[in-house]
């Protein structure tokens, strides 16, 4: 749900905002300036930070910017509020249109109707008309029109009743219920539960038929269930404590995201081994790792596909030498494939090992594809399944390679070979 938050110059509603998202959970909410002024609530927080305030104008890049950023700003979080410039203009118009609500804060009474009649020609609900009184002694939240006292930046406003009434009413339209919260609430101890994860998504077990007759019954996860899971941990890690435990089995493109989603919290997943501390060296040269195998070839779609096999597999990989394991160095902005057959602690440290290098990492599954477990690029969708089919087979060269390449293209099932990533 994005919000607009709006109305005439000075009427607080930078303040307001403020006071707003000190009563969201932070998971659930999101901040978009749709003001070129530099004037976040930020840059009031001390007179150092007061110095980077700049004023801006409404250019028409600037407002395609919003424009598109809006359509996507879902992605980010449950409410996203919107703080736009204190004009009933064109810009303001175009920007507001793509949105879903707003909230009137005036400290003129006679231009809240006004207001809200611009709000409703751009398509939004109403949600609160409020007036911002700057010499009131308390709020009064009874009267046409609510009123919040002093909004006085640099001040704690966030216990303001009628700040608090709004901030509740946008949880509820929202959906985020007490119930929710406490689902959502989903470190406890320093753990974060796979199972706790599913219940606040609402993820129920099904039955399945594994391939040797044996029914099960479990969680099902899909690449679309990562969007939600950024919601609910994107920007979140600073509430974080410096160490997160991931306990329960997950896919291994699911527990990659996790990590990201976490970092630069420090993770450790669960395994036969006990906890172990994700992790790995950068990359560098053609990779090495104690009884591990590295190859890079391309994929089809630009991607570029990063093995990991077992030298010996009749040898465990072991926990502790993943200090000394190094992934093979990609291209700078390249999107990475995964595979190999490995544990979840093993995907995470090499999907994180090219955070920073790549602009997006997937991970193979055969007969599923490859799900995308983080990504940095607008071209590449969070939890998407990509088709990739390998360009050239390990071990061939010459005519052998360009063979195995156009029957690679042409097999159905040739991506199902690849090994599989463990879950």
């Amino acid at each position: 749900m994005r919000v607009v938050i709006c109305g005439p110059p000075h009427s607080g509603k930078s303040v307001f905002v403020q006071g707003l998202v000190a009563n969201l959970p932070r998971y659930s909410y999101y901040i978009f300036r749709a003001c070129p002024d530099g004037e976040g609530t930020w840059t009031w927080r001390s007179p150092e930070a007061a110095a980077f305030r700049r004023k801006g104008r409404f250019t028409p890049e600037f407002v395609d910017w919003c424009c598109r950023a809006l359509r996507r700003a879902r992605e980010m979080a449950r409410v996203v509020l919107v703080d736009v410039g204190g004009r009933m203009s064109e810009e303001n118009r175009r920007i507001m249109r793509e949105c879903d609500a707003a909230v009137v804060l005036s400290g003129d009474p006679a231009q809240i109707e006004s207001w809200a009649s611009f709000c409703r020609e751009c398509g939004l609900e109403v949600l609160a008309k409020v007036r911002s009184d700057y010499a009131a002694a308390e709020d009064r939240l009874e009267g046409e029109y609510p009123v919040v006292h002093r909004l006085e930046r640099g001040e704690d406003v966030s216990g303001r009743p009628v700040i608090r009434a709004v901030a509740q009413m946008l949880l509820e339209k929202a959906g985020i219920t007490e119930e929710r919260r406490e689902k959502m609430d989903l470190v406890k101890d320093g753990v974060l539960s796979i199972a706790g994860l599913a219940e606040a998504l609402g993820k129920q077990p099904v039955e399945r038929v594994e391939p040797n007759g044996r029914v099960v019954r479990q969680v099902v996860w899909r690449g679309d269930d990562l969007v939600e899971v950024s919601r609910l941990l994107h920007n979140v890690s600073g509430d974080l404590p410096e160490h997160v435990k991931v306990d329960g089995p997950a896919p291994g493109w699911l527990v990659a995201a996790l990590v990201h989603e976490l970092h630069p919290r420090a993770v450790s997943l669960n395994s036969p081994d006990g906890y172990v501390p994700v992790g790995c060296q950068r990359p560098a040269g053609a990779g090495a790792g104690p009884n591990l195998v590295f190859e890079v070839s391309p994929g089809s779609g630009g991607w570029t596909v990063v093995e990991c096999r077992q030298a010996d597999p009749s040898v465990p990989l072991s926990p502790g030498d993943l200090e000394k394991v190094v992934p093979p160095e990609v291209p700078f902005g390249a999107k990475v494939v995964l595979s190999g057959r490995m544990p979840n602690w093993l995907v995470a440290s090499l999907a994180m090992a090219y955070h920073g290098r790549a602009k997006a990492v997937a991970c193979f599954q055969p007969g599923v594809g490859a799900t995308v477990a983080w990504t940095h690029s607008p071209d590449v969708a969070l939890g998407s399944v990509i088709d990739v089919v390998p360009l050239r087979a390990p071990g061939l060269a010459g005519a052998a390679v360009e063979a195995a390449a156009k029957a690679a293209g042409q097999a159905a099932g040739a991506a199902a070979r690849w090994p599989v990533l463990e879950r």
